[in-house]
């Protein structure tokens, strides 16, 4: 054996057992610890109600977007060309804002709402067929343009 007793220890070979103590890490610090509980909920509060009225922000602007703002952004006559504010049905995705600008001349351009040009179709001599359908529910508001070899508007 690598690590022999010298003797047995016994009773008289060891000190008194101690009473068994604690520290109340609680008691002094009442205040800080309500405190502490009382911000963390403010937060997570104040957070869910910044959620939600950027989410309402959202929804208004959205709305907003969606209404094409009549008085706000009026059809306008530029000499040849006019602009109208819609918007494109994009399938499964969501629709968006464009602007349909017909001229100047015999094309018809989609703009994107800051005015970059999105797509642009020429009505030359060789385009023989334009198809227009209009939907036919109450207030018409949807329009489908077709034209030869191009995509669809």
């Amino acid at each position: 054996d690598k690590c022999e007793q010298p003797y047995q220890l016994n009773q008289t070979d060891m000190e008194e057992c101690t009473e068994i103590e604690t520290f109340d890490y609680f008691s002094g610090s009442e205040a800080s610890f309500i405190l502490t509980f009382f911000a963390s909920g403010l937060f997570a509060i104040g957070c869910i109600l910044l959620l939600f009225f950027l989410g309402r922000k959202k929804d208004a602007a959205m709305k907003t977007i969606r209404a094409g703002d009549r008085k706000k952004h009026a059809n306008k006559m530029d000499s040849d060309e006019r602009i109208f504010i819609t918007n494109e049905w994009r399938g499964k995705e969501r629709e968006r804002a464009i602007k349909v600008k017909l001229g100047p001349g015999r094309q018809m351009s989609v703009l994107s709402d800051f005015g970059r040009v999105l797509r642009m179709v020429e009505f030359t001599d060789a385009v023989k067929t334009i198809d227009m359908q209009v939907a036919p529910d109450k207030g018409r508001k949807m329009m489908l343009i077709r034209v030869e070899k191009e995509y669809d508007l």
